[in-house]
């Protein structure tokens, strides 16, 4: 399962790999060229394969997260500018 970064994953050889069976399956949400072109060797047919969207961080939960750490990043800044200015 990748889940880190796209590329760091040799597809063909992953996929080569289920089709010959020395691995019996494999999940990505993650791929080399964003978003995965239909021709990607993990799509062949037969593979045991799962794609997913990459979507851990568009949660609810994710995005207020996200929100709140932008938010206090800018107040921060904004008070050391204030800071600087006395």
């Amino acid at each position: 399962m990748n889940c880190a970064r796209g590329g760091i994953i040799d597809e063909q050889a992953l996929a080569d790999a289920l089709a010959t069976q020395h691995i019996a399956g494999a999940a990505s949400d993650v791929f080399a060229i964003e978003p995965p072109r239909a021709d990607n060797p993990l799509f062949a047919d037969g593979l045991r394969f799962i794609g997913t969207p990459h979507l851990a961080a568009s949660t609810h939960a994710g995005l207020r997260r996200t929100g709140m750490i932008i938010g206090q990043t800018v107040l921060t800044a904004l008070n050391d500018i204030k800071g600087s200015d006395t």
